[in-house]
């Protein structure tokens, strides 16, 4: 993360960024802050790469975030030699679920050789799966904002919740796929919620990353 911009220290704490919103790192390879984009159907991502960003139903609500009805709500970007990550990956989503039941966050063909965070309805629980294995992460807090953080690399693979790792299984990276993404569904199952930002990595992050990335943007969501 050498090279990065810094936000000045004096920035009230709403205003601060994480240093993964930078166009300046390559490794942020999708970058959405959904509470910064935009008007209209069509979007560049935030990021060094300027994927094409279409939404469908979603509704920017000039809150802060856009809102998902489980019904027909997407956001699709198109297969991209950077989103077709082979190796190391790190996931991360701020994410306000409005119920329970198995509900897509982030997918791009889990189970063929991509990824996906999930909300699982049987467990309550957040989980990563990545070449269509199942890391189950912590249990959901429903109705508030939860920083969802998903993280394969050759050490493990493991799933936080708002800084901390909340649970983690045998090391297994994507393999790769010419699949789009699609964002607020997954596993053909819609969101029924809210997502603020959404960012890949394609490198596995810290633990210290991740908590320094809740900490520069939970004043965003009121955390």
């Amino acid at each position: 993360m050498q090279g990065l911009m810094r936000k000045p220290s004096f920035l009230p704490v709403q205003m601060r960024q994480s240093k993964l919103e930078s166009r300046l790192d390559p490794d942020v390879v999708l970058h959405l802050p959904f509470w910064n984009m935009p008007d209209g159907q069509t979007y560049l991502s935030q990021d060094a790469y300027g994927h094409v960003v279409t939404r469908t139903g979603a509704t920017p609500t000039g809150q802060g975030y856009w809102g998902f009805d489980a019904v027909d709500d997407e956001v699709s970007i198109p297969h991209s030699d950077s989103l077709n990550i082979i190796g190391s990956i790190t996931l991360i989503a701020w994410v306000f679920p409005n119920i329970t039941g198995d509900q897509g966050i982030l997918d791009k063909d889990y189970v063929n050789g991509g990824y996906m965070l999930w909300q699982q309805g049987v467990t309550n629980t957040f989980d990563m799966f990545i070449n269509g294995t199942r890391t189950t992460g912590p249990a959901i807090v429903f109705s508030t904002w939860n920083h969802i953080v998903g993280v394969a690399d050759a050490k493990s693979n493991r799933v936080y919740l708002n800084g901390i790792e909340g649970g983690s299984s045998a090391s297994l990276l994507p393999t790769g796929n010419t699949t789009q993404v699609l964002i607020g569904k997954g596993a053909g199952v819609r969101l029924n919620g809210r997502l603020a930002s959404i960012t890949i990595v394609k490198r596995g992050l810290t633990d210290q990353e991740i908590c320094d990335d809740f900490i520069s943007t939970r004043g965003q969501r009121g955390v």
